[in-house]
């Protein structure tokens, strides 16, 4: 199923979006390599991972984030994992030490921050009502969304909801 740019699966799962995702990014990450040849700095380097390859692999995150699993996530994270390797060359030791001295988030954080950014420009007709909603008295849970009852966990699981 195709839904305008997403590859989404027959089980309602994202693993053709993230391929497509990972051998897009793949073939930027050569195009880093070969800039790597011509002795660029590294902020240089690391500009253009921000820039060129970081996009395809955040692209409409606040869609398919929620369906990813933890094999999606480490995929994408490699993607990440490697351009610091590119970039950084033998001043690489390990990926948390190469996000320290890079001043990058993990491709997870951001995907968290990216959600949460979204979710804070929606407007709140959208969400779900709150529990105390309906409600003459205030309750202890009335700031909190009401959460949707599923009966089936193919429903449960899927990032679109019908």
């Amino acid at each position: 199923v195709c839904v305008s740019k997403y590859r989404l699966g027959r089980h309602l799962k994202w693993d053709t979006q993230v391929t497509k995702m990972i051998s897009k990014s793949n073939g930027r990450l050569a195009m880093l390599r070969r800039l790597k040849t011509f002795h660029l700095p590294t902020s240089d380097l690391l500009q253009i991972y921000i820039t060129y390859v970081r996009p395809v692999v955040e692209y409409c995150v606040p869609v398919w984030h929620p369906g990813l699993t933890a094999k999606h996530t480490t995929s994408l994270e490699r993607v990440q994992k490697r351009a610091l390797r590119t970039i950084l060359g033998a001043n690489y030791i390990d990926y948390q030490n190469a996000l320290l001295k890079t001043g990058l988030n993990s491709l997870h954080e951001r995907r968290i921050d990216l959600c949460r950014k979204f979710a804070k420009t929606l407007d709140p007709e959208l969400l779900p009502p709150k529990h105390g909603e309906g409600r003459r008295m205030s309750t202890r849970n009335s700031d909190k969304l009401r959460t949707l009852k599923y009966k089936t966990n193919r429903y449960k699981d899927s990032p679109i909801p019908y």
